[in-house]
């Protein structure tokens, strides 16, 4: 794979997001952003597939072996941060406020994954309570509730099979 950092532009740059990620758009969110970051063949530093390199090699100088820069850790550290700085930009503050102390496209990606996915998963448990609620109760009552609104414009956020 040639680096995305020798030409110089990021190669997320110019993908359009429609909405910044919030507690309520997880997976819609994720389902514009991974086809950019995949697009651009930097999955791997979401996934943690796509390891740093040592930071320093041993190089030779006349007789002596020394310590220097590896150039293939920067290139790791540009293109890390290219990833890291298109996910926060595509953040709302209130999940900003979560992620500030990652350093990394991974540590990111893992901590938004972790809040979110397990919310989305609530969601989608509620959504089979209403539905068994809806067989004993009926579906005014249901419409009536708090998940009515939602579940009468389609508005669950998961795909999941509701069938019971």
């Amino acid at each position: 794979m040639a680096s995305s950092s020798s030409s110089g532009a990021n190669p997320l740059s110019g993908q359009p997001v429609p909405e910044k990620l919030t507690r309520n758009n997880f997976l819609l969110w994720k389902t514009q952003i991974l086809p950019a970051i995949r697009g651009a063949r930097m999955e791997g530093y979401i996934t943690g597939a796509k390891q740093a390199p040592a930071a320093e090699i041993d190089a030779k100088e006349g007789d002596k072996v020394v310590k220097v820069t590896n150039p293939a850790y920067e290139t790791w550290v540009a293109e890390d941060q290219q990833v890291l700085g298109y996910i926060l930009a595509l953040v709302s503050k209130e999940i900003l406020t979560q992620v500030v102390n990652t350093e990394t496209a991974a540590e990111a990606w893992r901590a938004i994954t972790t809040m979110l996915s397990s919310q989305s998963r609530a969601r989608a448990l509620n959504t089979r309570l209403a539905l068994c609620l809806w067989k004993t109760r009926g579906l005014g009552d249901l419409l009536n509730s708090s998940a009515g609104p939602k579940l009468a414009f389609g508005c669950t956020s998961v795909p999941v099979d509701l069938i019971l």
